[in-house]
Protein backbone atom coordinates (compact mmCIF):
# COMPACT_ATOMS: atom_id res chain seq x y z
CA UNK A 1 0.00 0.00 0.00
CA UNK A 2 2.84 2.62 0.93
CA UNK A 3 4.67 2.23 -2.51
CA UNK A 4 1.43 2.73 -3.98
CA UNK A 5 0.82 6.11 -2.59
CA UNK A 6 4.41 6.83 -2.59
CA UNK A 7 4.25 6.58 -6.38
CA UNK A 8 0.69 8.41 -6.58
CA UNK A 9 2.62 11.78 -4.96
CA UNK A 10 5.21 11.36 -6.95
CA UNK A 11 3.14 11.22 -9.77
CA UNK A 12 0.67 14.35 -8.56
CA UNK A 13 3.89 16.41 -7.65
CA UNK A 14 4.97 15.14 -11.43
CA UNK A 15 2.30 16.91 -13.24
CA UNK A 16 2.73 19.89 -11.51
CA UNK A 17 6.36 20.37 -11.78
CA UNK A 18 5.65 19.91 -15.49
CA UNK A 19 3.11 22.03 -15.38
CA UNK A 20 5.16 24.77 -13.88
CA UNK A 21 7.93 24.57 -16.29
CA UNK A 22 5.43 24.90 -19.06
CA UNK A 23 4.29 27.88 -17.59
CA UNK A 24 5.60 31.35 -18.81
CA UNK A 25 5.99 31.90 -14.83
CA UNK A 26 8.25 29.05 -14.29
CA UNK A 27 10.74 31.44 -11.98
CA UNK A 28 7.74 32.57 -9.78
CA UNK A 29 7.02 28.97 -9.30
CA UNK A 30 9.85 27.06 -8.83
CA UNK A 31 12.97 29.89 -8.88
CA UNK A 32 14.86 32.14 -6.41
CA UNK A 33 11.88 34.28 -5.78
CA UNK A 34 8.93 31.58 -4.84
CA UNK A 35 10.21 31.70 -1.09
CA UNK A 36 6.57 30.92 -0.30
CA UNK A 37 7.16 27.13 -0.89
CA UNK A 38 9.40 27.01 2.12
CA UNK A 39 7.25 28.82 4.34
CA UNK A 40 4.20 26.36 3.44
CA UNK A 41 6.95 23.35 3.81
CA UNK A 42 7.98 24.48 7.26
CA UNK A 43 3.97 24.72 8.17
CA UNK A 44 2.67 21.40 6.94
CA UNK A 45 5.78 18.81 6.93
CA UNK A 46 5.99 18.87 10.47
CA UNK A 47 2.34 18.22 10.68
CA UNK A 48 2.42 15.43 8.44
CA UNK A 49 5.41 14.23 10.00
CA UNK A 50 3.82 13.84 13.35
CA UNK A 51 0.69 12.06 11.76
CA UNK A 52 2.69 9.53 9.85
CA UNK A 53 4.80 8.86 13.10
CA UNK A 54 1.99 7.92 15.22
CA UNK A 55 0.16 5.98 12.16
CA UNK A 56 2.56 4.41 10.11
CA UNK A 57 5.72 2.15 10.42
CA UNK A 58 9.18 3.10 9.96
CA UNK A 59 11.12 6.21 10.60
CA UNK A 60 11.69 8.19 7.31
CA UNK A 61 8.50 10.76 6.79
CA UNK A 62 7.92 13.75 6.07
CA UNK A 63 10.78 15.85 8.61
CA UNK A 64 14.08 14.27 9.60
CA UNK A 65 17.78 15.26 10.98
CA UNK A 66 20.69 14.80 8.23
CA UNK A 67 23.57 13.30 8.76
CA UNK A 68 27.18 15.42 9.17
CA UNK A 69 28.22 13.52 5.81
CA UNK A 70 25.60 15.13 3.75
CA UNK A 71 26.95 18.61 4.64
CA UNK A 72 29.27 19.98 1.60
CA UNK A 73 30.23 23.32 2.56
CA UNK A 74 29.64 27.27 3.25
CA UNK A 75 28.99 29.43 0.45
CA UNK A 76 30.38 32.78 0.63
CA UNK A 77 27.00 34.49 -0.30
CA UNK A 78 23.42 35.04 1.25
CA UNK A 79 21.06 32.47 0.80
CA UNK A 80 19.20 34.67 -1.40
CA UNK A 81 22.25 34.95 -3.67
CA UNK A 82 22.94 30.87 -3.23
CA UNK A 83 19.25 30.56 -4.68
CA UNK A 84 20.02 32.52 -7.46
CA UNK A 85 23.08 30.51 -8.02
CA UNK A 86 21.64 27.35 -8.45
CA UNK A 87 18.84 28.58 -10.36
CA UNK A 88 21.34 29.52 -12.87
CA UNK A 89 22.77 26.45 -12.56
CA UNK A 90 19.79 24.28 -13.36
CA UNK A 91 18.42 23.56 -10.19
CA UNK A 92 14.57 24.22 -9.36
CA UNK A 93 13.27 24.24 -5.87
CA UNK A 94 12.20 20.91 -4.67
CA UNK A 95 9.25 21.03 -2.42
CA UNK A 96 8.03 17.61 -2.49
CA UNK A 97 10.77 16.79 -0.06
CA UNK A 98 11.17 16.20 4.15
CA UNK A 99 11.78 19.22 5.79
CA UNK A 100 15.72 18.74 6.92
CA UNK A 101 17.36 20.07 10.21
CA UNK A 102 20.87 20.07 11.34
CA UNK A 103 22.27 17.94 14.05
CA UNK A 104 22.45 21.87 15.66
CA UNK A 105 18.50 22.38 15.14
CA UNK A 106 19.01 24.60 12.20
CA UNK A 107 15.93 24.00 10.24
CA UNK A 108 16.34 24.12 6.31
CA UNK A 109 15.65 27.21 4.62
CA UNK A 110 15.83 25.98 1.07
CA UNK A 111 15.18 22.84 -1.04
CA UNK A 112 16.46 22.57 -4.76
CA UNK A 113 16.92 19.51 -7.13
CA UNK A 114 18.94 19.22 -10.41
CA UNK A 115 17.48 16.31 -12.96
CA UNK A 116 18.76 16.03 -16.46
CA UNK A 117 14.65 15.68 -17.06
CA UNK A 118 11.47 14.98 -15.11
CA UNK A 119 11.22 11.81 -15.73
CA UNK A 120 15.01 10.99 -14.95
CA UNK A 121 15.37 7.98 -12.50
CA UNK A 122 18.49 10.08 -10.26
CA UNK A 123 18.32 13.92 -9.09
CA UNK A 124 20.67 15.70 -7.05
CA UNK A 125 19.14 17.15 -3.91
CA UNK A 126 20.44 20.42 -2.07
CA UNK A 127 19.38 22.13 0.90
CA UNK A 128 20.02 24.99 2.10
CA UNK A 129 20.63 26.36 5.77
CA UNK A 130 21.58 29.94 7.02
CA UNK A 131 24.77 30.38 8.63
CA UNK A 132 25.37 33.62 9.27
CA UNK A 133 27.73 36.43 8.47
CA UNK A 134 25.92 36.75 4.78
CA UNK A 135 26.81 32.63 4.37
CA UNK A 136 24.86 29.76 3.40
CA UNK A 137 25.67 26.01 4.43
CA UNK A 138 24.96 23.87 1.82
CA UNK A 139 24.02 20.05 2.37
CA UNK A 140 23.15 17.43 -0.61
CA UNK A 141 22.73 14.04 -1.78
CA UNK A 142 22.31 12.19 -5.00
CA UNK A 143 19.20 10.20 -4.59
CA UNK A 144 16.17 8.36 -6.49
CA UNK A 145 14.14 10.93 -8.22
CA UNK A 146 10.88 12.02 -5.86
CA UNK A 147 9.27 12.84 -9.07
CA UNK A 148 9.73 9.70 -11.18
CA UNK A 149 6.60 7.29 -10.15
CA UNK A 150 8.49 4.20 -10.91
CA UNK A 151 11.66 5.58 -8.22
CA UNK A 152 9.59 7.24 -5.50
CA UNK A 153 9.37 4.20 -3.41
CA UNK A 154 13.68 3.91 -3.86
CA UNK A 155 13.20 7.82 -3.35
CA UNK A 156 10.97 7.22 0.48
CA UNK A 157 13.35 4.87 1.30
CA UNK A 158 16.63 6.17 0.40
CA UNK A 159 17.33 3.58 -1.54
CA UNK A 160 21.00 4.37 -3.41
CA UNK A 161 21.10 7.62 -1.79
CA UNK A 162 24.87 8.81 -1.45
CA UNK A 163 26.11 11.82 -0.03
CA UNK A 164 29.39 11.97 -2.02
CA UNK A 165 27.62 12.00 -5.58
CA UNK A 166 25.54 14.69 -4.46
CA UNK A 167 28.82 16.42 -3.37
CA UNK A 168 30.59 16.25 -6.32
CA UNK A 169 27.50 16.94 -8.30
CA UNK A 170 26.99 20.42 -6.20
CA UNK A 171 31.06 21.17 -6.67
CA UNK A 172 30.54 20.58 -10.55
CA UNK A 173 27.65 23.07 -11.51
CA UNK A 174 28.47 25.67 -9.06
CA UNK A 175 32.06 27.87 -9.57
CA UNK A 176 34.37 26.37 -7.21
CA UNK A 177 35.47 30.33 -5.98
CA UNK A 178 31.87 30.72 -4.65
CA UNK A 179 32.79 28.29 -1.91
CA UNK A 180 34.52 29.39 1.37
CA UNK A 181 37.72 27.99 2.26
CA UNK A 182 38.37 26.06 5.67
Amino acid sequence: MVPIVASLVSLVGLLLFVRALQSPRTRRWLGPAADWWETLRRLVLPLLDRVARERLPGDHFAAYELRPREIVGVIDASPEETERLLWDAGFRRMPLAALKRLPDGRVEIGSWAWRESPLAKRQIHVMLFAAGEGQTLVAAHEEASALNPWAAWDHYRGVGLSAQGGERAVRERLDERVWKEG
